[in-house]
Order: C-alpha cells, then sequence, then structure tokens
C-alpha cells in the first residue's frame, strides 16, 4: 500500500484530473443512500459498492489513456455489489473505452493521516515529552472523511483511535469518518469529538502510542492505517537540569529547564558575587532579561517560556567571571506575575531569596573551574635554542602567551586546533639565563601585556622554563680514602633535576660493590635549588637520603649568622654554627675579642664592642678551641670561618635581609635614621647608568639606576624590594672539582653586584650645600653639576663613576654632614645542587673505586636511548630479568667506563654530562689530609 497524507492524496486526484479533463465537474460525495454516482471516488480495497447509477449490469471501467489509469481494467460482474480490487491502478476511469473522455469513477488509495497536538494549538508532540496533566488532541485526516459511506447500511464508514500505554495495553475509541479533517480531545466546543481520556492527568509516565485505523465493518472491508505516533509522558514536576555539571571558565553553562509546554517561569541565578557575575545570554525561550537582580547590570535572571515540548534551554556566559573556582545555584519557579499574558521587565525581577508566591520550583548546581592548560615543553633550554610552546586546554578557541611580564615575547591570538592544543615558536637569541615564566590566557581579549597589566586580568594557567648558557655538572668528594663501613660525601651543582651516581669496584662487575652487592652501585639522586653554592645556612644531613639541606657543611668550619652591618658603639651580636669543637674564640680586625665561647648544641653566641672603631669593613673571625688571649694578634692565624661586617657612624643605620637574590625575588632593606623623617635609596647596576635597573622604580632616561625615598618612623625605615626578572645577573663559580675530574664547569666570570645607596641629609636638612633634599634631588644636582644637564651623560657612566658621583655630592663635599651606607647585593639565578651521603659496607671490595656522576642532558634521555636512567642501560648480575640491557656483571673496571662512556658521551649528537672521580676504600686508617696528596 502506498503511504502519504490525505492532503497528497486528495490533491494528486485533483491534479490528475483538472489536468486531463480541464472544466469537468469536482468530485462529490456519494448520495445519500451510500450508491456511487458518476465522478465520484472510490478506493482501492472497497468491497459491496452500488454502481448501477453508472453501469448496466455487467460491463467494465477502463482506464483513461494518458492517465496514471491507462492500461487498467475493472470488471463489473455485478453493479449492485461492486469491488475495487487493491492492486487496482488509481486515476481516472472510463465505462466505455480508454479513449472516453469522461471519468466516470475515479479510483484512490485509502490514506489515514494523523497528528497529535497541545490542545488548541498546531503544537505537535509527537517525538516530544509532555508532563503529565497536558491536554492534547488527535487529529485524523483520511482522504475518504466525508466521502465513503457503509455501503451496508447507508451510514458514514468509520475510524477507530488506538491509544497504546507504555505497557502495551490499549484504548480505543470508534468515531465517524465524516470530514476530511476531525478533531479529538477532552474539551467540547474546540473539538469535532470529545474523548475525556486525552486528558493526561492520570496517565502512566513513559512512551504512548496514537495510531488511527479503518473500521472495515464501516469502511466497505477498507483495511488502512495510519503510521504510529510516539510521544512521551514525564512527571509533572517543574526540574532543572545541567548538561554539564562540570564547566571550565569561558564555557557556557547550558541548562534545560522542563515543565508544562508554553508556560512560563521565573529564573535566577543564586551565589553570583557584584561585579564579577556569569550573565544570562538573550536566546530563544528567553522571554526577557533582569538587568540589576545579583549587582548593578547584571543579566542573573530572566522569565522564560517553555516549548510546545514543555522544555526551555537556557545558556550562561561565564567569560567574564574571574579565574576562581566556585559553585553557582540555578534555581527555576513556577511563580505568580503581574497581571498580563507575557513577563516583561516590570515583572518583578530579583535575586532567589526575594522570590514570593512560587507554586513549584526546583534548582541545580553548576560548579565552574578555571580553565586547566597543559604544557608539553622542556624544562631546561639552551640560549639561542628556539623553543616549541606547545599545550592542550581545556576549552575556547585562541590563546594568548605571553613569556616573562614586561613583554619578553607575547603571541597573540594563537590559534588551537581541533583538539584544543597550541604551539609557537620562541626564540631565545639574545636573552639571558634564568627562569621565566610562560602565560597562556584563553580567548583573551586583549592585544599586548600592558593591556592586560591594566585590566588585571589573571592568567588562566602558567608554567616556567629555565635558560642556561649551556649545561654543566660539577661534583667534589670530602675525602680521597675512606674506611670499610665508613661514610662519605659527594656534592656538586649541575642544570638539570638530578644526578646518577655509578660506584664501580677495582674488581670490575664480578667484585663486591660498595653496597656490598653487585660490583657496580647505582644512585638516583635528587637536586635541589638554592641561590647560591655555599650559602649562610645550614645543611641537615642524615644519616641516608638523597641531596638534602642547602649546602654541605664542611668539617671543622663555623658558619656565622649575624648583621651585616652595625652602629660604631654599638655591641655587635656574634652567633653562628660550628660543625665540631667546645668553643669558639672571636677576632675582629685580627684582634682577639672574646674567646672560649662555649659552643652548644652546634651553636655558639656573644657579643662584642664596636668603640672606637673607624666606618668601614671589618672582618670578624672564628677559630675552634683556640686557646687565644683577649687582645691577641691572629693576623697570621688560619681561621675555620669568616664574616664582613661594615660598621658606620651613628644617625644611619643600614640591613639587608640578604646580600644574595634571585630575579623576580625579593629582598628587604632595613635600618635605623635620626634625625630625619626620611631615608633616600639609590641602586646602580653593575652595568652603570646604561645597564638593567634592580627594580622598577628606575630614573627617568638612565635605566641602571632606581631612586626612592621612603619614610622614617619611630627612628626606623624598611623597604621591600621585588628584584626586576630582567636584572642583571652575575655568573655561579664553579668549584674546583674535589677528588675528580671531567665535569663541564661554566667559565669563570666576575660577580656582578649592584650598589645599594641609602643617605640622609645632614642636620640643616639638605645635601651638599643646599640643592635638595630627596634622591631626585641628588641624581638632578649630578646630572646637572657632573653632566653639563645631559641625562645621557649619567646613563654612560659606569658603577663605580656614578658612586663616586654620589659621594662627592654628599658626604664627600667640604662642610659636609650628610650620612650614607653603601651595600653590596648579588642576583643569581638558582642552581641546582646535590648531596649525596654514601656509607661503605663492611664487606665492600678495598682499593681504588672509580666514581661518575651522571645526567642525561637537556633531552633527558642518555645518548640515542630512550632511558633516563642508567639501570635501564647496565645489567649488574647478567641473571635477569632486569632493566639493563648490557650485562657487566663480568667486564673489568676500566671496560665499565668505556661502556657507559660510550652510551652516553660518546654518542654522536649527545648532551649528557659526566664527571669522573676516585676514591681509596681501605681497612687501614689512613691519614686523609683531603687534598688528595
Amino acid at each position: 500500500m502506498k503511504t502519504g497524507t490525505v492532503e497528497k492524496g486528495v490533491a494528486l486526484a485533483a491534479i490528475i484530473f483538472a489536468s486531463i479533463f480541464g472544466a469537468l465537474a469536482p468530485t462529490s460525495a456519494r448520495d445519500s443512500a451510500g450508491a456511487i454516482e458518476r465522478g465520484n471516488i472510490v478506493y482501492c480495497g472497497e468491497r459491496g459498492l452500488n454502481v448501477s447509477a453508472i453501469i448496466s449490469s455487467g460491463g467494465a471501467f477502463y482506464g483513461m489513456a494518458d492517465t496514471t489509469a491507462d492500461g487498467g481494467l475493472i470488471v463489473v460482474a455485478d453493479n449492485t455489489d461492486f469491488n475495487v480490487p487493491i492492486t487496482t491502478k488509481i486515476g481516472p476511469y472510463n465505462v466505455t473505452s480508454r479513449e472516453g473522455t469522461v471519468a466516470d469513477i475515479i479510483v484512490d488509495e485509502p490514506i489515514i493521516a494523523a497528528n497529535v497536538f497541545l490542545e488548541g494549538t498546531t503544537d505537535s508532540v509527537v517525538g516530544m515529552s509532555i508532563p503529565m496533566g497536558t491536554r492534547l488532541q488527535v487529529r485524523i485526516n483520511p482522504n475518504f472523511g466525508g466521502l465513503m459511506k457503509n455501503a451496508a447500511d447507508r451510514n458514514w464508514g468509520k475510524v477507530k483511535i488506538k491509544l497504546i500505554d507504555p505497557d502495551g495495553f490499549y484504548r480505543t475509541k470508534k468515531i465517524d469518518a465524516n470530514d476530511s479533517e476531525i478533531t479529538v480531545g477532552p474539551t467540547a466546543d474546540i473539538n469535532d469529538v470529545v474523548w475525556d481520556h486525552l486528558d493526561t492527568a492520570w496517565w502512566d509516565t513513559g512512551v504512548w502510542k496514537v495510531r488511527i485505523t479503518t473500521d472495515k465493518a464501516t469502511c466497505n472491508d477498507v483495511d488502512v492505517s495510519s503510521p504510529e505516533y510516539e510521544f512521551t509522558v514525564r512527571s509533572s514536576e517543574l526540574s532543572i537540569d545541567a548538561v554539564e555539571e562540570v564547566v571550565y571558565k569561558g564555557w557556557d553553562i547550558i541548562l534545560t529547564v522542563t515543565g508544562f509546554p508554553n508556560y512560563y517561569y521565573y529564573f535566577a541565578i543564586e551565589n553570583v558575587t557584584g561585579g564579577d557575575e556569569p550573565y544570562i545570554k538573550d536566546t530563544a525561550d528567553i522571554v526577557s532579561l533582569g538587568t540589576g537582580e545579583g549587582s548593578p547590570g547584571a543579566a542573573t535572571a530572566a522569565w522564560i517560556k517553555t516549548g510546545s515540548d514543555g522544555i526551555a534551554d537556557i545558556k550562561i556566559d561565564t567569560c567574564r567571571v574571574a579565574f576562581a573556582e566556585r559553585i553557582y545555584t540555578m534555581h527555576v519557579y513556577d511563580t505568580y506575575h503581574v497581571t498580563g499574558a507575557v513577563p516583561n521587565e516590570t515583572d518583578g525581577f530579583a535575586a532567589p531569596a526575594d522570590v514570593a508566591g512560587a507554586k513549584d520550583e526546583d534548582e541545580e548546581k553548576v560548579k565552574l573551574e578555571p580553565v586547566k592548560v597543559t604544557f608539553d615543553i622542556p624544562e631546561i633550554v639552551v640560549i639561542g635554542d628556539e623553543v616549541m610552546i606547545k599545550g592542550t586546554v581545556s576549552g575556547g578557541n585562541k590563546v594568548d602567551i605571553l613569556i616573562e611580564d614586561g613583554d619578553t615575547a607575547y603571541f597573540n591570538d594563537e590559534p588551537m586546533d581541533e583538539n584544543k592544543e597550541f604551539e609557537v615558536e620562541w626564540d631565545t637569541v639574545g636573552l639571558t639565563t634564568g627562569t621565566y615564566k610562560i602565560d597562556v590566557y584563553i580567548d583573551c581579549l586583549f592585544d599586548s601585556f600592558e593591556e592586560i597589566e591594566a585590566a588585571g586580568i589573571e592568567t588562566d594557567g602558567g608554567t616556567t622554563i629555565r635558560l642556561i648558557s649551556y649545561p654543566y655538572l660539577d661534583a667534589s668528594l670530602s675525602k680521597n680514602t675512606v674506611l670499610v663501613g665508613d661514610s662519605f660525601e659527594l656534592s656538586g651543582n649541575t642544570s638539570f633535576g638530578y644526578v646518577e651516581i655509578v660506584t664501580i669496584s677495582p674488581k670490575g662487575g664480578s667484585g663486591t660493590g660498595m653496597e656490598g652487592l653487585y660490583g657496580v652501585s647505582i644512585y638516583t639522586v635528587p637536586t635541589f635549588m638554592a641561590i647560591d653554592t655555599f650559602s649562610d645556612s645550614e645543611i641537615a644531613i642524615k644519616e641516608k637520603g638523597d641531596g638534602v639541606g642547602v649546602n654541605a657543611l664542611t668539617t671543622g668550619k663555623i658558619v656565622f649568622d649575624m648583621p651585616s652591618t652595625c652602629i660604631i658603639g654599638e655591641n655587635v651580636a656574634v652567633k653562628g654554627s660550628a660543625s665540631e669543637g667546645d668553643s669558639v674564640d672571636i677576632a675582629m680586625d685580627d684582634i682577639v675579642k672574646a674567646v672560649d665561647i662555649p659552643i652548644e648544641n652546634g651553636t655558639f653566641y656573644t657579643v662584642i664592642s664596636t668603640a672606637g672603631y673607624l666606618p668601614g669593613s671589618y672582618t670578624i673571625e672564628g677559630f675552634i678551641d683556640g686557646d687565644y688571649s683577649v687582645g691577641e694578634d691572629v693576623s697570621g692565624e688560619e681561621n675555620d670561618g669568616a664574616i664582613a661586617i661594615r660598621l658606620i657612624s651613628a644617625g644611619l643605620t643600614t640591613n639587608l635581609s640578604s646580600d644574595t637574590v634571585q630575579p623576580g625575588g625579593k629582598f628587604v632593606i632595613t635600618g635605623t635614621a635620626t634625625g630625619t623623617d626620611h631615608v633616600d635609596i639609590i641602586t646602580i647596576s653593575p652595568k652603570g647608568g646604561g645597564g638593567a635597573g634592580l627594580y622598577e622604580e628606575s630614573y627617568p632616561g638612565v635605566p641602571g639606576i632606581t631612586n626612592e625615598s621612603i619614610p622614617v618612623e619611630n627612628n626606623s625605615f624598611s623597604k621591600t624590594i621585588n628584584v626586576s626578572g630582567y636584572a642583571t645577573v652575575s655568573s655561579m663559580i664553579s668549584g674546583d672539582g674535589g677528588g675528580g675530574g671531567g665535569g663541564r664547569a661554566p667559565p669563570p666570570d666576575s660577580d656582578y653586584t649592584y650598589k645599594i645607596w641609602v643617605s640622609v641629609p645632614g642636620r640643616d636638612g639638605y645635601y651638599g650645600d643646599g640643592y635638595g633634599d630627596n634622591a631626585s634631588d641628588i641624581l638632578n644636582h649630578i646630572i646637572d653639576y657632573y653632566c653639563t644637564g645631559d641625562v645621557s651623560k649619567l646613563r654612560s657612566k659606569t658603577q663605580d663613576q656614578i658612586l663616586d658621583m654620589l659621594k662627592d655630592a654628599t658626604i664627600n663635599m667640604a662642610g659636609s654632614d650628610d650620612l650614607a651606607g653603601v651595600m653590596d647585593l648579588t642576583v643569581r639565578h638558582p642552581t641546582y645542587n646535590f648531596y649525596k651521603r654514601i656509607k661503605v659496607d663492611s664487606d665492600a671490595d678495598t682499593g681504588n673505586y672509580t666514581i661518575l656522576v651522571l645526567s642525561p642532558g637537556i633531552d633527558g634521555v642518555y645518548g640515542d636511548s630512550y632511558y633516563s636512567y642508567i639501570d635501564s642501560i647496565l645489567d649488574l648480575d647478567g641473571a635477569g630479568p632486569e632493566l639493563g640491557a648490557i650485562d657487566v656483571s663480568n667486564m673489568t673496571q676500566e671496560e665499565i667506563i668505556s661502556i657507559i662512556e660510550d652510551v652516553t658521551i660518546n654518542q654522536a649528537g649527545s648532551d649528557d654530562l659526566i664527571w669522573i672521580g676516585n676514591i681509596v676504600v681501605t681497612q687501614f686508617d689512613i691519614f686523609d689530609t683531603g687534598s688528595g696528596i
């Protein structure tokens, strides 16, 4: 059977008829008795028809030429009991011949089309979900409606509505097919037929089906049906659901409100922060938006309207929300609004807590998280290389990439591929060593760091990368000889995050190594950051462990912990720690000032007077168990530790919290000053006026000089300085290698120090001969007096020249009573240090052990292998299964060293590093000078 809508069936018949016969009379209903009259439509499959008004008993109907029925033939055996075969061609027929010009009957295919609507609307619910309580209307379109009568009793043919519930049971209603369109619903006046059951108030939830069929007994045995129309009945409770319960900043929060069809609801967002709120987008289901319910200007509430399916979709933009993790609660209310069919801006937008008169409500929580950025970049890069900055983000369409605040490099609106991955090439030529920040901004509205900084935008993700001049590795042994059962230390510094230590027995792989097992022992030692290789901090040495503390305390040494300046005439506190001994003697300027200071728990403390000294720098020395006398001259003696202290005149004291700091770090200048309300601080770059300023307060036109005046309160002052990431960095000088060699160390270079000048004007309140009273005045005077008013000349001066000008303009000027102190500050990049205490097993072989310290270089793997650890390359016992691929269990010490070198530093293009040293393990107590002699 052919299928289609009733409109198509009727139209087809009309088109066929009109195209062939032009102005012939249109078809009409059968007569009141149901008999077929000339020009009527009959339907395939009809039986028992009376066609006596058209044809005498016996005969035939011929399909008319050049029509769809051409070639068709219907034999009439009994003109009062005529059957239309189901397979009959549709179209016009003539009782005379195919060439006849009059359509005596028209044969059509019986078709039933239908739909299920919200009652009183044209909104179909087929394929939709509706709440219980929705009133439905079935609209039936039989193409035989109003045309077909029952041949037996002359009444209208009937169709049956079959309503099938979720369990497969069905109810039916039989109605007359007395029109081409019939509506059936629960409400009188708006439906042709009333069927109370189409009110879904008591229906079960689930999938329901509707199908319309002919009633064969009244439709002359015609057996056709409509398609089956499905829809879902759900609970009538108002609900709101999020498509995603966790979204990332910049994503839309997408919500679905489910309620009654074509119904108005009130929606509001809870937990918003003024000035930092999401906002509802104005989409198709939004009737009107609020403008200030959560905070001024915020669109955090709206009147919404559901569609014919009872669903409204809501989108909430999160782009404006600051970088923070938070949870929003979304509410939907079935609430009364101001009189009128459509809510508008006057219908009381309110925060959720203020909504009144709600008949029903629901809520949904959505967590908003910062966008995640995952980086795929190396940790360390050699300056001059091009670096591929790659990463993946969890959302967005493009990224801005900022490398180091202040625009070392800025990549604007870089695209992402379909996997949300981005990549840019960064050229490091001309940059300085150090750690650089890499910040990513997703879908950023700005085009430069300056705009981002001005707007206060937070980064969406960041990481760091370290630039080095070239890879380095250095190590030293604490001794050259060690007893079996005793321990020794191995320490040093490197470019990387860990080193590996390999010790090889004199007997090679077949011997008994330091751990009492295989002849080869492997230790993986993590490195740790320190601003200085040997600072004033102690190391907490463990009996066992890999890399602890800041620096190893050398045997027999004193580490001082005391201020760098002191006012002449005051006592200075001398304290520190000692690794051994019972007491300490203290000397200042080569003269013993205190003796027999007890060492308790490794620390000591005393005070010494500075009365009678002149301003300047002095050395304080410590002697463990020195057995000296107060006043004794020790200029020819070797101390166990020393530190410098600067003595200054009364009226101004200065102190640095640290004399070494890293780029991007901070330090504090403190001190006392009497007779003034401020102190002046001027810093001078190691490269003079044209160098890089220590921090951001550079003098205009002279980037290497900063100047600032800070207040003095209660005779004290304090200034925290955040060091620029572009400050001039001193080079680290490597150690001498201790008991071995072969390491690749950076070339020696001078330490660069910033000069920090702190001064106050004299008792007259002015500097020098009265030209001013603050830091800017000093610099202005220098430019006018020494540089003929040309600021570029000051920019070209060296650090020493500028320092001399400052002195000449203040403390050295004839008759001046100005006060000033000058301190040194070194800016250094952090280095990676390592420390390992190794205990020699009592069963270990004696003799000369070779010790190698290895690092797999920038690429993170040894040689051309895929391995980051040496135990993946060396098989220590040959027994397997082990990671190692090369069996060294029966090789000599020399062969093992050669193999390690062949798979690491000897590989073409390798950037691996290696340090080689030796230590003698003995059973005899041999005196070790520690000097290798």
